[in-house]
């Protein structure tokens, strides 16, 4: 066929013919249809559409000439045919790839490389599918094509760039294409490494790595050669020259609206378009190689010995074969998340390491982990960033490199200097200076790069360390630490930090502010510009009725005779002085000038002075500057009013001008203005408009944005914000330097926050903070989002639909922003502009109309009705599923297109949607939930008639089973109640309530429970009809429902009333109504009061409403939750001015109980209202019902973590009667728990530390109403703490020891034995615990166990210990419980325990295989064994191993016997009847007072709560009591100032201070222990003054004796403790000359304390302090024991040397013996002679050095007083039976005179001062009766006769079978009568029988008168001291008989004995 035959035939037929010229001809006649057609639809390319294979036929082609026409074809095709031609994409792409790409022609390789980029033009996909299609051709064995391949990409990314395409998979082929064997295709590969250097600039790196080396050096030399051509990164090689199908519109649109950068409105003048210079790389943002690179999964690739090698103890193996390798892995950008806490806390660990190159490698591998992660690493800061910094200490600049980069990696992650402030806070101190110093530089760094400027509360934590370390000793830190401050100072002002540079000496605040100056920072801002920093909270807001002087008078009309000209001359506009020209987004009234510039410039010469007006154009600043201050005093007088503002701004515009040289000129030129706006009535939005340009430039300028931004605002005021906006955005949008664009953004934001949006052209301001989005500037980028956020605020989360042409990771990043405001609602205006106050003042404002016109402009309100079908409606009725489906989705689609609707009650559609929400099909009903949720979301308050008809079906999904179902009626009715409030939808909750299914109850109730968390949301509900289904579900068998109904309670009690909600129990049955009423009647009494929450929800806002976020920002736009804090009681109105509140906001959801707001007190209040107590009521029956239930299995018991319901149950149990917010603390549940548990605590410590002081006060309470409410509840108190123990947070088991010592003391002072349901657990858990790690923990756990014998039986204790201790998992468990046993021997003996039980099992413990439980069990037998003695404990043991018996043997003969000491081994013996006790001699409780706490680590905390700072008056007119308290103030500078004014006091009126000594030296002794605590080198100045000054009035005050004598025993004791405490740690720690002296001071006040106190006191107070520190040595180990014996042996040093003054002092009568003796006899109970002796024996430190030093100062008393000693004994308790009584009497009988030298030698050497008695007795009666038997022939049976007597009594042989007085002369009487004598004398001799033998004697003197001189005989050879002994015992009983009755005749025989005797 003919050529010209082929156009007969039809487009198809030559398409599938043979001949290629038939299909040439074909293909060309499409490319001339294709160009014809009118648009994509047109019918020419039906034919195609749906036909790709034949397009692929095209480039197919077997002929080239034909393919390369085919390919043109094809490229025809899809560049009119548009996205539907783009369909056929996936085949034709590869086919271009396998046939054309590698053609000869050059034609067809052209065309095919155009086709593809038209498919990636057409498509908007990023190019995603035709990089796809293109990759495998990298993989064609031919070269060419592969080479035609890699030109495509290049072009690709040359022409749209890599921010239209995504370049990721085209930068992993880079290593593919350069590795190619062809130099052709590398050849190419080095064009697109070009094209893609050109966007990616320095971002592409990271893809080069896997190169050979060569190759990347010669690509480093090519783009270095580009970037010096301009073809390179930041020229024409990074510039786009095509566009998408997408952006070709979007560039339209701007032109079409003038606003295409680098484009100007012909207006302008100039005619043309100015060039294209927005599209140059520079206004693109920065690429990050983060963005393009491929996630590395790096935990995976770790090998499996990676965590061995790494705590290796080979540092060899640690570097090459863990770090090293895995620093290799890590280098990477991008790391996959995953779990990488092990790993992270791992290399943390390497920190400490010996081997400094493994600390530089770990640290290089948490760099690049942080790096590769980046937002994600932030939850890794508490691991890493203590470590890295307490290894800064190293000194190698090579490690401190590496550890600076890691803390910046780290810190890069983080949101800001928060979250690293408790980490600075701690280092910035330690003792390294090297620390110190590298902490300070990484704050400083941090500034640098932080891109969110520091808050208030991290200023307050800043700025006093910075200054601080501003004084440090060592010149790198104090370098450090002023390179840190003026960072700080140029990211938030000098205004900010409060002035304290200024407060700084001339050189250092040199040096801050040239660092301040110097300093880059990425988020600079001064202190007033930023508000947050400026003002603690948002401004109150104004009136809502204009400014008086808006609404003062009118300005005039514009004059309509102005000439033409000037009517058509547009203002001028600075700096040129042409008139500015008019906005594109001016508003629609037009400006009227009134006066030309001309015109102007000659009426302002005739107005204003001339002095003013000459001055004003001199070349001298100072007189311009005068000039201007004096035309704005003119301005402010009368005669101003008259002037024209027009005429004043057009001259000032002139002179000075807006090119004005100084600042100080110009500044007062804007305030000018800015008084014009507000005085003059004739300022006009045209005088506005002149200036308004100039001033927006100005907004950049430092000195100059200040004036210029108040001026702007008070122009909106005048006008409106919209109108100074319309003329700021073209100014401000073309600033060339970013610091101005970024402080415009600023002033942006502020304005929206002042001002809200009502009247603002929403459109236009998205639009102008577009160009702020695209800037490459970070500053600009930042504060164009935050005004974004702001606006989001306003407009809602649809705001995101008018920024999709933004970035993809800008806008990613605008999205995270967002969320994070997601819940907070919009700012109050602050500020009214004038145009809306008229319109309020016309009913315009009216409604919410006015708020949304700006939203409706963006979101038009659409009908509903019209848009859904009559169809559709019936077709949600359909029978079949799937068309009610299928209905449903479309309402869900039209509904997701438009979500504003207009108010309508859509009768048809409601009805269709009601009966859905019972649909069988779930997927039906869940698209109708979400239907309803959208039509609510949608309307906004107009859904409150729909709300009433769908609030009961939906509430009743929630008893649907499936949990998806439930969760999307629990958001349906959320976005109900957001919409419309809960008010119209109670009425629909009672049905679903009084069905019976818990699943609904639970979520509804829940639901409910949290919508009530804010008062204002049911302050006007009426909840009646709530008030029978919530009785009801108190009852339900589900705890959640009873849990949520008895939250629910208080509110239903508050809004139906009480009288109301108890008539509802009426109907239940008597045992459910018994069990309601006590919950009702506990509601009522925590319900919070309707009037209070009504007032502070009904109070009338001040100035006008915030406009409201309709649509979707609803749903996010909820008041946050208050924090925890103790609510005060509500007032009726809240005080304007009332402090912001500083508790955190938005707790998880807790117990309505709470639910009432803390509304803040006015600062005005006289005193602050009194707190609620944490118990409501000391009703002991809650108490006792709780007991009677847990009985058996459901007994309370903890065993490891807690279980829920445990936690649960307790909850319930303490919700009745627990104060709201404290219970919320109890058990709060958020990511701060633990912190919320520490104040719950707390506060139950301060109410049980001091019930009786201030805290009841506190609490407005009577001491003992808060102790017995505090008794009441202590079970649930106890049990808590068994929830809380166990946690891993020291300073909550810190808290619960304190709370539980102080708990005990409240129950020993109540008199309360604790029952074992009390007790039980409690003590299970403090078994638990006294194994724990902590030293500190033991030895309180030991204490409260000692203590707890006080309320609960010791035998108990015991038998508890014995049960669970012994058998404890812990070693230290076992150990301690195995000393705490053989404490309670010693303390309590061992009749009261089941001994037989327990040797055994204690003995199975020295078999044990940990050391120390093996010693702690022989202590424990070895206890024992002092009482019971060998025999019994043998027989107690049991058989035992050979091994084990050899060691319990050993310890036993080691261990003292039960002979060695009995009065101190066993309790004390009852005297016998016969032998009456001394009267008179009080009993002194052991108790004793209590060590202070001289060392902190080893004693509890002092209970004495410090008082808060009083305010400062002059300190000279105080009185003495304000004066002494005021001692106790927080203020460290204060504090000094009171002490020197108290040392006045002491000086000039000591008498005056008498009666405060002991409240002086309290307080004294409570802040040494403040401020000597931590006292080392780094301490201030301040701290070391006030040291100096308490030892200071310590040394005055005892310089007065009439002072020291008037302190009390108690208060001395503390101040000792204390001081010697503080001497042995400043001894220690000589840092300073400071310190050193500091030492010898307390040194030189102990000794004057010594002299001028009270000697009694002191004795008394330096044995209690002895007791205290010796009296747990032998359980102390390690550091701790050293520390203690350093500090009793300096305590006894102290007694050396006031023990010295003993006999002087006792001579004197300043010294009171009796007091002495008792505080002597005490101190041998509390520590036993015995047990000092056994401490000798086992090397404890200081042996028995106390007990030699007790037996010198009594030896000193013997020597002063004699045998009268014994006469002082009338203050000791059983003083025949003490320690102080048989020592005494030993040195008594050894300095007296005795019968003869043998016996008193003998007496002497006596082990036992009883067998000396024995001894003595037996001789005496062998001399004197010398005819008697001998003792051992005759005494035998006779003392066992005595025996016999002793036991039963006084029996009648001794008694009846005596002779009489006159028989007693026969010689079988006399004979009698020696043989009683001597059974009497062996009586007394026997240490055990001693007192029988007394009374035996005593009567035979009254029947034996005769006898008188034999008995005298007999005690005549005795020694002195026993015979002061007998004669006492005879004196008792003579006593005791003459109170009985009349004294026997024989009284007399035995007076005259005993003065025979004297």
């Amino acid at each position: 066929m003919a050529d010209d035959e082929f156009s007969s035939l039809s487009i198809e037929d030559r398409l599938a013919n043979k001949s290629w010229k038939a299909r040439l001809s074909a293909y060309s006649e499409l490319i001339d249809t294709f160009a014809r057609t009118t648009d994509e639809t047109d019918p020419a390319f039906g034919p195609f559409f749906g036909y790709p294979a034949g397009v692929k036929d095209w480039v197919r082609d077997s002929n080239a000439v034909s393919q390369e026409k085919g390919v043109e074809a094809a490229c025809s095709l899809v560049q009119w045919g548009g996205k539907q031609a783009a369909k056929s994409r996936p085949e034709v792409v590869p086919s271009v790839v396998e046939k054309c790409l590698g053609s000869a022609r050059a034609g067809t390789k052209t065309k095919a490389v155009e086709l593809c980029l038209l498919y990636a033009e057409v498509e908007g996909d990023q190019g995603e599918g035709v990089i796809s299609d293109l990759l495998p051709g990298l993989d064609l064995k031919q070269p060419k094509s592969v080479a035609g391949t890699v030109l495509v990409l290049s072009e690709l990314i040359r022409s749209f760039g890599p921010r239209t395409l995504k370049p990721q998979s085209i930068l992993q082929s880079l290593p593919k294409i350069f590795a190619h064997a062809d130099a052709t295709v590398r050849a190419q590969g080095t064009n697109l490494a070009l094209a893609l250097h050109g966007y990616l600039g320095p971002a592409l790196d990271p893809s080069l790595k896997d190169l050979k080396p060569v190759q990347v050096k010669e690509l480093g030399e090519a783009f270095k050669a580009a970037d010096e051509k301009g073809e390179g990164f930041g020229g024409s090689g990074g510039k786009q020259t095509r566009w998408t199908r997408v952006q070709q519109r979007e560039r339209m649109v701007k032109e079409a609206e003038g606003q295409l950068e680098g484009i100007k409105p012909e207006v302008e003048g100039d005619g043309g378009a100015a060039a294209d210079d927005d599209d140059s790389p520079a206004h693109d943002l920065a690429m990050d190689p983060y963005d393009f690179a491929t996630p590395f999964d790096v935990l995976s690739a770790l090998p499996p010995d990676f965590y061995t090698n790494l705590s290796s103890t080979k540092w060899k193996d640690r570097s090459d074969l863990a770090l090293t390798p895995l620093l290799a892995l890590l280098d990477t950008p991008r790391l996959a998340p995953g779990s990488y806490d092990e790993l992270v806390r791992a290399l943390a660990g390497r920190m400490t390491d010996a081997n400094v190159m493994c600390v530089t490698l770990a640290a290089g591998c948490l760099e690049k982990i942080a790096t590769g992660l980046r937002g994600a690493f932030k939850v890794f800061r508490e691991p890493t960033v203590a470590p890295l910094l307490a290894r800064t200490k190293e000194k190698k600049p090579s490690v401190l490199d590496a550890l600076a980069k890691a803390l910046d990696a780290v810190f890069s992650s983080l949101s800001g200097i928060s979250d690293i402030a408790d980490e600075l806070s701690t280092f910035a101190l330690d003792k390294n200076p090297s620390v110190r110093q590298q902490t300070l530089l990484f704050l400083a760094r941090s500034l640098r790069s932080t891109t969110s400027l520091p808050t208030k509360s991290d200023l307050a934590t800043l700025s006093p360390l910075l200054l601080k370390s501003l004084e440090d000793s060592g010149e790198p830190v104090r370098a450090a630490a002023a390179e840190a401050l003026g960072t700080l100072v140029k990211c938030v002002g000098e205004r900010a930090l409060g002035g304290i540079v200024d407060g700084l000496d001339d050189g250092r605040k040199a040096k801050v502010r040239e660092q301040a100056e110097s300093a880059v920072v990425k988020k600079p801002m001064a202190a007033a510009a930023n508000p947050a920093l400026d003002s603690p909270g948002p401004p109150p807001p104004k009136a809502s009725a204009p400014p008086a002087r808006l609404m003062a008078k009118k300005p005039p009309a514009a004059s309509t005779s102005a000439p033409p000209a000037a009517a058509k001359k547009p203002p001028p506009a600075a700096p040129s002085g042409k008139a500015p020209p008019p906005s594109k987004s001016a508003p629609s009234e037009p400006l009227k000038y009134k006066f030309s510039q001309e015109d102007a410039e000659s009426r302002a010469e005739e107005l204003l002075p001339a002095a003013i007006v000459a001055e004003l154009g001199d070349a001298n600043w100072k007189v311009r500057l005068a000039a201007i201050e004096a035309l704005h005093s003119w301005l402010g007088t009368d005669e101003s009013a008259t002037v024209e503002a027009e005429v004043i701004v057009r001259f000032l515009s002139k002179k000075p001008g807006w090119k004005e040289s100084n600042f100080q000129v110009s500044g007062k030129m804007f305030a000018a203005f800015q008084l014009l706006a507000e005085s003059s009535p004739s300022f006009t939005k045209a005088a506005a408009a002149i200036t308004i340009p100039a001033l927006s430039e100005k907004l950049g300028d430092m000195k100059l944005k200040t004036p210029a931004g108040d001026a702007l605002l008070v122009f909106a005021e005048k006008s409106s914000l919209q109108f100074v906006l319309s003329q700021a955005y073209e100014p401000m949008a073309k600033q060339k330097a970013p610091k101005a664009l970024a402080d415009s953004l600023v002033w942006v934001d502020r304005a929206i926050r002042d001002f809200g949006i009502g009247g603002l052209s929403v459109r236009e301001l998205i639009e102008f903070l577009k160009v702020g989005l695209k800037s490459t500037n970070a500053a600009v980028r930042t504060n164009a989002t935050k005004a974004l956020v702001t606006l989001k605020l306003y407009v809602g989360a649809d705001i995101t639909t008018f920024l999709q042409d933004l970035n993809p990771a800008l806008l990613t990043t605008i999205e995270s922003e967002f969320d994070k405001v997601a819940s907070k609602s919009p700012p109050d205006p602050t500020r009214v502009a004038a145009d809306a106050a008229v319109a309020a003042t016309t009913g315009g404002g009216k409604g919410k109309g006015k708020e949304d016109d700006g939203l409706d402009d963006l979101f038009p309100r659409v009908d509903l009705d019209k848009l859904v079908s009559s169809a559709t409606t019936a077709g949600c009725n359909d029978a079949n599923w799937k068309i009610r489906k299928e209905s449903l989705e479309v309402i869900q689609s039209t509904l997701e297109a438009n979500k504003r609707l207009k108010p309508s009650t859509l009768p048809d559609l409601t009805t269709a949607l009601k009966l859905r929400m019972a649909d069988s099909n779930k997927i039906v009903q869940s698209l109708a939930l979400d239907v309803v949720a959208r039509i609510a979301t949608g309307m906004g308050k107009a859904f409150d008639k729909l709300a009433r008809i769908f609030a009961g079906p939906v509430a009743g999904v929630l008893a649907d089973q499936k949990a998806n179902i439930r969760a999307a009626g629990l958001a349906t009715l959320t976005a109900m109640a957001d919409a419309s409030g809960l008010e119209p939808m109670m009425g629909g909750f009672d049905k679903p309530l009084e069905a019976q299914n818990p699943l609904l109850r639970k979520e509804l109730l829940g639901w409910l429970e949290g919508r009530f968390d804010n008062p204002a949301s049911y302050a006007h509900l009426d909840l009646t009809g709530l008030a029978g289904p919530i009785i009801a579900c108190l009852e339900d068998r589900n705890a959640d429902v009873r849990k949520s109904a008895t939250a629910l309670l208080p509110v239903v009690v508050a809004r139906a009333g009480y009288n109301y909600v108890l008539d509802q129990t009426s109907k239940l049955k008597p045992a459910s109504r018994s069990t309601v009423l006590p919950l009702i009647e506990a509601a009522r009494g925590s319900a919070p009061a309707p009037a209070a929450a009504a007032a502070s929800s009904s109070a009338p806002a001040k100035g006008p409403a915030p406009p409201k976020p309709a649509g979707p920002a609803r749903a996010t736009a909820k008041v946050l939750r208050p924090g925890v804090a103790p609510p005060p009681p509500l007032p009726p109105t809240p005080p304007p001015d009332a402090p912001p509140s500083r508790t955190p906001a938005a707790r998880p959801r807790q117990s309505l109980a709470r639910a009432k707001a803390p509304t803040p007190v006015s600062r005005s209040s006289p005193a602050p209202a009194a707190r609620e107590a944490p118990f409501r009521s000391s009703d002991p029956d809650a108490k006792k019902y709780r007991a009677a239930k847990e009985t058996g299995s459901l007994k309370w018991v903890v065993d490891g973590t807690p279980r829920p319901d445990q936690v649960e149950a307790l909850f319930q149990q303490m919700s009745a009667n627990t104060q709201p917010d404290l219970l919320a603390q109890l058990f709060s549940k958020d990511h701060n728990s633990e912190r919320d548990f520490v104040a719950a605590l707390s506060t139950l410590d301060e109410a049980a530390r001091d019930p009786g002081g201030a805290t009841s006060a506190a609490y407005d309470l009577a001491p003992d109403e808060l102790r017995r409410r505090l008794v009441a509840n202590v079970d649930v108190m106890f049990k808590y703490i068994t929830l809380r123990i166990g946690l891993t947070s020291t300073t909550i088991t810190v808290k619960c020891l304190d709370l539980v010592e102080h708990l005990i003391e409240v129950l020993d002072t109540e008199s309360h034995k604790l029952s074992d349901y009390e007790a039980h657990a409690l003590l299970l858990q403090l078994i638990n615990k006294v194994g724990d790690g902590k030293e500190t923990i033991r030895l309180r756990v030991r204490a409260l166990f000692k203590s707890l014998c006080d309320v609960y039986p010791f035998s108990k204790v015991f038998a508890t210990i014995l049960e669970h201790g012994l058998v404890s998992k812990n070693a230290r468990t076992r150990t301690e419980s195995a000393d705490e046993l053989g404490s309670l021997f010693q303390r309590h003996g061992t009749s009261s325990f089941p001994i037989v039980k327990a040797l055994p099992i204690i003995a199975k413990l020295i078999s044990d295989r940990d050391a120390s439980v093996r010693t702690a069990a022989l202590t424990a037998i070895g206890s024992a064994y002092t009482i019971l003695g060998a025999d019994q404990v043998y027989k107690l043991v049991g058989k035992m191993p050979d091994k084990e018996h050899s060691m319990l043997e050993e310890r036993l003969k080691r261990t003292a016997g039960p002979a060695a000491e009995p009065a101190a081994a066993t309790p004390r013996k009852a005297i016998p009847s016969g032998l009456p006790q001394r009267g008179g001699i009080p009993r002194v409780s052991t108790g004793g007072s209590s060590l202070p706490g001289p060392r902190p680590s080893l004693l509890p905390p002092r209970q004495r709560e410090r008082e808060s700072s009083t305010p400062d008056p002059a300190l000279a007119n105080i009185d003495i009591d304000s004066l002494v308290d005021m001692i106790r103030t927080d203020d460290v500078a204060k504090c000094a100032e009171v002490l020197k004014q108290l040392q006045v006091e002491i000086t000039t009126n000591s008498n005056r201070l008498v009666e405060h000594a002991d409240d002086i030296i309290d307080n004294i002794t409570s802040q040494m222990a403040v401020a000597f605590t931590g006292l080392d080198g780094s301490s201030g100045q301040s701290v070391l003054r006030l040291c100096k000054h308490l030892m200071q009035t310590l040394s005055a005050f005892f310089d007065h004796k009439n002072l020291g004598q008037a302190v009390a025993t108690a208060a001395l004791t503390s101040l000792l403790a204390e001081l010697t405490g503080r001497l042995l740690d400043t001894a220690e720690n000589p840092e300073t000359e400071a310190i050193s002296s500091l030492s010898k001071v307390l040194n030189m006040v102990l000794i004057r304390i010594f002299h001028h106190s009270d000697q009694t006191a002191c004795f008394t107070a330096l044995f209690s302090v002895l007791q205290q520190a010796t009296n747990d040595l032998r359980e102390l180990r390690g550091n701790d024991l050293t520390e203690r014996a350093k500090y009793a042996e300096l305590v006894m040093k102290c007694l050396w040397k006031v023990s010295k003054t003993v006999k002087e002092s006792l001579e004197a009568g300043s010294l009171q013996a009796p007091r002495l003796l008792r505080d002597i006899n005490i101190f041998l109970i509390r520590i036993p002679p015995a047990e000092w002796r056994r401490r000798a024996t086992d090397n404890v430190p200081l042996a028995d050095m106390p007990l030699r030093t007790v037996k010198t100062i009594l030896q000193q008393i013997v020597s002063v007083y004699g045998e009268q000693v014994f006469d002082y004994l009338d203050e000791v308790d059983s003083a025949e039976n003490s320690f102080v009584y048989q020592y005494l009497f030993r040195l008594a009988s050894n300095t007296g005179t005795t019968g003869t030298a043998p016996e008193s030698s003998r007496l002497s050497r006596q082990p036992s001062s009883s067998s000396s008695f024995g001894t003595g007795l037996r001789t005496v009666y062998a001399k004197e009766l010398p005819n008697s038997p001998p003792l051992t022939s005759v005494g035998s049976p006779l003392v066992a006769n005595g025996d016999a007597v002793a036991t039963n009594g006084h029996s009648s042989t001794l008694s009846n079978g005596s002779a009489s007085p006159t028989s007693a002369s026969s010689g079988g009487g006399e004979i009698e009568m020696n043989q009683r004598l001597k059974i009497i004398f062996d009586l007394i001799g026997d240490p055990v029988q001693s007192r029988t033998g007394i009374a035996e004697l005593y009567e035979f003197q009254k029947q034996h008168p005769e006898a008188e001189n034999r008995i005298a005989t007999w005690m005549s050879g005795t020694g002195n001291y026993f015979q002061t002994y007998l004669k006492r015992a005879l004196d008792n009983l003579a006593q005791a008989d003459r109170e009985k009755g009349p004294p026997p005749a024989p009284r007399t025989l035995f007076i005259d004995l005993r003065l025979r005797l004297l």
